[in-house]
């Protein structure tokens, strides 16, 4: 099913929630289905992109998107000449980043973990009594990207700032 979403519906169904949402005077506004069937299109397109394709957490990136563009909603402006379809493909756009970047960090640590828990041979499988199935456990993190050309985090030297009232006496 091909979905092509027409900017300029998007923009007026925008415009529209933005009205009732000003005349509601503070109180909740349900957000149109075609607002959120248009920010799940976004999100589920732009997912299909070859730089967002390979990753298994694509689901969660999709999740992660949706919820920041209703985040986002009510700071859309339809009087300041932006898209509605740019706005929001650029906050679905940073979502995945953040994700991204979010899923890598875990990454690591849990490869740290590994790495520090003080065990030697990483065993496949344990019934196996000549070891050929055994790894060492420094070649299979090595292998999956965790190995120790990551630069490590210096700490900050923190400068010393003279005491200005050193010398004086009572």
């Amino acid at each position: 099913m091909a979905y092509y979403l027409d900017n300029d519906k998007f923009r007026e169904s925008l415009m529209e929630f933005k009205l009732q949402r000003d005349a509601a005077n503070g109180a909740f506004v349900e957000i149109p289905k075609y607002i959120g069937e248009s920010i799940l299109a976004i999100a589920t397109n732009m997912a299909r992109r070859p730089n967002f394709s390979r990753y298994s957490w694509k689901d969660d990136m999709i999740g992660d998107a949706i919820e920041t563009c209703v985040k986002y909603v009510d700071r859309y402006d339809p009087t300041r000449g932006t898209s509605a379809l740019s706005y929001f493909s650029q906050i679905v756009w940073y979502s995945f980043i953040g994700r991204i970047a979010l899923e890598k960090k875990q990454s690591k640590i849990k490869r740290e973990i590994v790495r520090y828990a003080g065990v030697d041979t990483f065993d496949l499988q344990g019934h196996d009594d000549t070891g050929e199935f055994q790894i060492n456990l420094q070649e299979f993190l090595s292998s999956i990207g965790g190995d120790d050309n990551e630069p490590e985090v210096k700490p900050k030297k923190v400068k010393e700032i003279p005491n200005p009232f050193e010398g004086f006496s009572e």
